[in-house]
C-alpha cells in the first residue's frame, strides 16, 4: 500500500483508525460502567496535565519520525523497507 501517495487509501485508512478508536473508547466506557477491569481508564482523558503529556508524547514521535537520520541522511518516514 502506497498510502503516502494515495490520498484516497490515506483518507480511508484515517477514517478506520479513528473508527476503531472510538469503538475501542466506547468498549472501554462499557466496561468500567459495567465495573469490570479496564485497559486504561477515561479518567486519564479528563486530566489536563495528562492530555498534555499526550499531545507532547505525540508530537515528539512526528517530528523525530520527521527529521533525517544521522547514518543515512534520510527521514525515517520515508525509507523503504523490503518485504
Amino acid at each position: 500500500m502506497a498510502a503516502d501517495t494515495d490520498l484516497a487509501l490515506m483518507a480511508v485508512l484515517i477514517v478506520v483508525g479513528a473508527l476503531i478508536l472510538a469503538g475501542f473508547f466506547t468498549w472501554i466506557r462499557r466496561r468500567e460502567r459495567a465495573g469490570k477491569g479496564a485497559l486504561l481508564s477515561t479518567d486519564l482523558l479528563r486530566n489536563r496535565t495528562s492530555n498534555l503529556g499526550l499531545i507532547g508524547l505525540g508530537a515528539t514521535i512526528m517530528l523525530r519520525a520527521a527529521e533525517p537520520s544521522p547514518a543515512t541522511g534520510v527521514p525515517a518516514s520515508t525509507v523503504e523497507h523490503p518485504a
